[in-house]
């Protein structure tokens, strides 16, 4: 277990977190937890960094839009990254414990996510963490249609 300093950024843009968001990223499609689309990262999107005491970068980072972007009352989280050495050490739980945290206070009813059914170890975590399941989302790849003669 890591003592982690969660520092907030208000935006993707030029945060310590930037290259940690890209690099999760990177990880999924990789691993083939999520394609190209599924991920979108702004650069006006909210950040938490979570960084070990004896550290100077971030080793965990959850990205996510306020309310105002979507019309929406909810945060909408759409990515939450750990590097592989530092998971299962309470990373993550420090960055969610971060934005709960975070939303009671500034009046924000619920965070919404989503995870691809591939990726069974990060939808463990969130259970972990109290998050339920709470809809199934469909996707119709347009571009994958056979061309017409």
């Amino acid at each position: 277990m890591y003592c982690m300093n969660v520092v907030y950024y208000k935006t993707l843009r030029g945060s310590p977190g930037v290259s940690l968001a890209v690099q999760g990223w990177h990880d999924l499609l990789q691993r083939g937890m999520t394609n190209k689309t599924d991920i979108l990262l702004y650069w006006d999107q909210q950040v938490l960094g979570a960084t070990p005491e004896n550290k100077s970068d971030p080793v965990g980072v959850l990205v996510y839009n306020s309310p105002d972007a979507y019309h929406d009352t909810c945060w909408f989280i759409s990515l939450s990254y750990v590097i592989p050495r530092y998971r299962q050490r309470g990373v993550y739980r420090s960055l969610w414990g971060t934005l709960v945290s975070r939303a009671i206070v500034l009046g924000v009813p619920c965070i919404k996510g989503a995870v691809s059914v591939r990726n069974t170890e990060m939808q463990l975590v969130m259970q972990k963490v109290g998050r339920t399941e709470e809809y199934h989302g469909y996707v119709y790849d347009v571009l994958c249609l056979p061309q017409r003669d």
